[in-house]
């Protein structure tokens, strides 16, 4: 049910050209029909909508335990004091759990995504705004300094004209 082409076509697509991805359907289509077929096109799990989050992490655990990806489900930064969770989308600093927002989240996952590269202004709205957001690139300097509030002053680094990273 997406434009142009439907998640079946992408998933045999993919798997056609050697993509090994776990893929999992998300979807509002619950007939039988529909699920063998997405599991048959290359579909490793298929979640109908709607659906408890609880269920969908741990389907999304399951899916990567299976495809042995699991080992890089964690990041470690700030000398080893925080940890951030991919799959659970959740942050430890000291061995404490830290509440974090959607967006502070989304903003610290695209840090440590870039593994020590700095990311622009332009390239942190995009990702974790995404491109059809309107607003001023100040938004991006707003949520490093919530985030910066939580994590430490000196856990993001900034880079005069080169913009943000976590080493």
């Amino acid at each position: 049910m997406m434009p142009k082409l439907d998640g079946f076509e992408l998933a045999k697509s993919l798997r056609d050209h050697g993509v090994e991805t776990p893929i999992v359907f998300l979807t509002a289509r619950s007939e039988l029909d529909d699920r063998v077929r997405g599991l048959d096109m290359g579909g490793d799990a298929y979640v109908i909508k709607p659906f408890d989050i609880p269920e969908l992490l741990a389907v999304i655990r399951a899916v990567v335990r299976r495809s042995g990806q699991q080992t890089s489900s964690i990041a470690t930064f700030a000398g080893g004091r925080c940890q951030f969770d991919f799959v659970g989308r959740t942050l430890q600093i000291d061995e404490e759990s830290v509440l974090l927002t959607a967006r502070e989240l989304d903003l610290l996952e695209a840090l440590l995504h870039a593994q020590g590269r700095y990311c622009s202004r332009e390239e942190l709205l995009e990702r974790v705004w995404g491109a059809d957001y309107e607003g001023g690139s100040r938004v991006v300097d707003v949520y490093v300094r919530y985030l910066r509030r939580k994590l430490g002053d000196d856990v993001i680094q900034s880079g005069r004209g080169l913009g943000y990273r976590i080493p």
